[in-house]
């Protein structure tokens, strides 16, 4: 009897061991997100609820010094920057709103579930949020150039 108990627990161990490489497989393959297709089937995704929660897990591990910072590290590492340039918040300017997304609210939850940050307000992370999509045409994801060094 004890010897079953023991090895339902190795086996409730080892799925969340291969559901945690399984998530961490489909974040990285995914992540940035570049284009509609892709941000489509990422809020398919953010539709379960296990899903969800483990990515809202994953985003409050992005703390930064400041809230500014914080966002703007999460967002660097959920979207180009080439892509949200074809956002704005509320949608102005003819663009597509941001603020509706799923993906919004992750980001807010996961601010809420950092101790650091909890005390802080919606409007507090909207701000540095309409501030990274303002800015996101100039700051474009550019590939890396190798430097010439002259000795």
């Amino acid at each position: 009897m004890n010897i079953r108990s023991n090895s339902s627990v190795c086996t409730n161990e080892n799925d969340n061991t291969h559901d945690q490489d399984s998530f961490q497989y489909i974040i990285n393959k995914n992540l940035p997100l570049e284009d509609e297709d892709s941000l489509q089937r990422f809020e398919d995704k953010l539709v379960d609820q296990g899903f969800r929660t483990q990515m809202v897990n994953e985003l409050s591990r992005i703390v930064r010094n400041t809230l500014p910072s914080t966002i703007r590290s999460m967002m660097r590492y959920l979207f180009k920057y080439g892509f949200l340039q074809t956002y704005r918040y509320k949608g102005q300017k003819k663009k597509k709103i941001f603020s509706t997304l799923t993906t919004f609210s992750i980001i807010f939850d996961s601010v809420k579930k950092m101790k650091r940050y909890q005390k802080y307000d919606k409007i507090d992370v909207e701000q540095p949020i309409k501030i990274v999509i303002a800015g996101a045409k100039f700051r474009r994801n550019k590939p890396c150039q190798e430097q010439s060094s002259d000795i």
